[in-house]
C-alpha cells in the first residue's frame, strides 16, 4: 500500500477511514517517559546543551523529545531514527514509536571487502 493511502476499515457496505493511531502513540510515549530522571542524569554528568551553562529544563527536554517523536511519526519509515540532545526517537514497523535517552553507546560493523591473496601459505 503506498504511503499516501490511508488504510480503511470495512463496516458493512460503508467504508470509513481508519483513524491514524500515531498521535496517541506519541502522547503515550511522552506521558510514560521520565524526563525528571533524564534531567537528574544530565545534572549529575554536568551535561548541557550547546552554548548553555546549565542542564536543560524539563520543558526544554520535553520540547526536544516531542520534536524528534513528531518527526519520526510523520516520516513513518521502517527503522528510521532521529537523535538530538541525548534523545533517540525511533519508528518501527507495526506502528511502534520509541524514545530513548542515551548516556553512552558503541557501534561496530564488519563490512566484507575484497580479500587479498594469502602469500604466507606453505609452498
Amino acid at each position: 500500500m503506498p504511503n499516501d493511502c490511508q488504510p480503511y476499515l470495512p463496516l458493512g457496505d460503508v467504508v470509513l477511514p481508519q483513524p491514524d493511531p500515531t498521535p496517541q502513540l506519541v502522547e503515550e510515549v511522552m506521558n510514560r517517559f521520565d524526563f525528571q530522571r533524564v534531567q537528574t542524569a544530565m545534572r549529575a554528568l554536568g551535561w548541557t546543551y550547546y552554548n548553555e551553562t546549565e542542564s536543560p529544563s524539563l520543558e526544554t527536554l520535553r520540547t526536544t523529545a516531542r520534536r524528534l517523536l513528531d518527526t519520526v511519526a510523520e516520516e513513518k519509515e521502517s527503522f528510521v531514527e532521529h537523535q538530538s540532545g541525548g534523545f533517540r526517537a525511533c519508528w518501527y514497523p507495526s506502528s511502534t514509536v520509541t524514545l530513548t535517552f542515551v548516556v553512552e553507546s558503541g557501534y561496530s560493523r564488519n563490512t566484507p571487502g575484497a580479500r587479498l591473496p594469502d602469500h604466507t601459505a606453505a609452498r
